[in-house]
C-alpha cells in the first residue's frame, strides 16, 4: 500500500512542476491539492503500520509464557505480600489443590485484597499473555476460574513445597 501511495505522490509532484510550467493557475492548486491529500494518506498508513508491528511485537508466544511463569511461581509462592500470591494461594486452597471448581467471586472474596479494583485488576494480568502482564496461570470462562493448563500441574507441584 505504501508503494502506490509513493507512487501516485511521486506522479503529482511532476504534474505539478509541470502545471506551474504551462501556467494553469487551477491545475496547479488542484495537484497540490493531491499531493497534499496523499501526504496525509501515506502518514496515516505508515502509522497503522507501525501500530500493527507493535501490537504483535507485544505479545509473547505461548511457549516464551510457559517459561516465564515457571520462573515467576516460586518467587511469588515465597512472598506473602504480594497480590499474586495472594490471589494464587486463595485459588490453591479453594479449589483443593486444582481438584474443584470456583467462581470468580469465591476467589475475590477468599483472597482478601482490599478492594474489588485492586483484585479484578491484579487477576486480569494473571490470566493474559503479553509484554506487561504478571504471569498467566489462570483461566476464567463464564465465571469460572481454573488454573492455565499448560502450567497446571506445575504450579501444584510449587504450592505443595511452600507448605
Amino acid at each position: 500500500m505504501t508503494e502506490i501511495i509513493n507512487k501516485i505522490l511521486e506522479n503529482s509532484k511532476r504534474a505539478y512542476k509541470k502545471s506551474i510550467l504551462i501556467n494553469n493557475e487551477e491545475l496547479e492548486e488542484l495537484l497540490f491539492s493531491i499531493i497534499t491529500d496523499t501526504k496525509r494518506v501515506l502518514d496515516e498508513v505508515t502509522s497503522e503500520e507501525k501500530n500493527i508491528n507493535n501490537v504483535s511485537s507485544q505479545n509473547r508466544t505461548e511457549e516464551e509464557e510457559i517459561k516465564r511463569v515457571r520462573k515467576k511461581i516460586p518467587s511469588w509462592f515465597s512472598k506473602p505480600n504480594q497480590y499474586n500470591h495472594k490471589i494464587l494461594v486463595a485459588y490453591m486452597k479453594l479449589s483443593n489443590k486444582n481438584k474443584n471448581t470456583i467462581t470468580i467471586e469465591e476467589l475475590e472474596k477468599e483472597a482478601g485484597l482490599k478492594n474489588s479494583q485492586v483484585f479484578i485488576s491484579n487477576f486480569n494480568q494473571m490470566k493474559i499473555i503479553s509484554y506487561k502482564n504478571h504471569g498467566k496461570v489462570f483461566t476464567e470462562e463464564n465465571g469460572i476460574v481454573t488454573l492455565w493448563f499448560p502450567i497446571a500441574d506445575y504450579i501444584v507441584e510449587e504450592y505443595e513445597k511452600m507448605k
